[in-house]
């Protein structure tokens, strides 16, 4: 069984597993080494939750959102930065980035986010399918 929640700090060897495993796809295939600290770089994007999915005390799946203030229209805005959209080529095509993805998206609106950013690398179709 899959269980999806909040990761937190003892969950960094999973993570640097599960990046190490599944890097970005595109016409350049793209990974981050994120040793030996995952949370670091999303500590420099700003508030940042990250959410798991797990089987078998292993993660097989990440997403991440980050706050970050924006200027829209001669504004300050919240915006949130989805990222580390990653699952476990063994885990892949059942489900579970969907899952993940509601997972985030409940979350959103519950804490009545706005506006949504998701990048995606050229080439990259897969996450489009979560996010359409």
């Amino acid at each position: 069984m899959v269980n999806y929640r909040r990761a937190n700090f003892e969950d960094n060897k999973g993570l640097l597993e599960l990046t190490s495993e599944a890097g970005m796809d595109g016409d350049i295939s793209l990974r981050i080494d994120r040793h030996p600290d995952f949370f670091k770089l999303l500590e420099l994007r700003g508030e940042t939750a990250v959410f798991v999915a797990e089987e078998n005390d292993r993660i097989i799946g990440s997403l991440c959102v980050s706050t970050q203030d924006v200027y829209i229209d001669q504004k300050i805005c919240p915006v949130n930065y989805i990222g580390d959209f990653k699952v476990a080529l063994s885990a892949r095509n059942r489900g579970i980035g969907l899952e993940l993805t509601n997972t985030v998206a409940k979350w959103l609106m519950e804490k009545d986010a706005d506006l949504v950013f998701l990048n995606v690398s050229k080439g990259n179709t897969r996450p489009f399918t979560f996010f359409t």
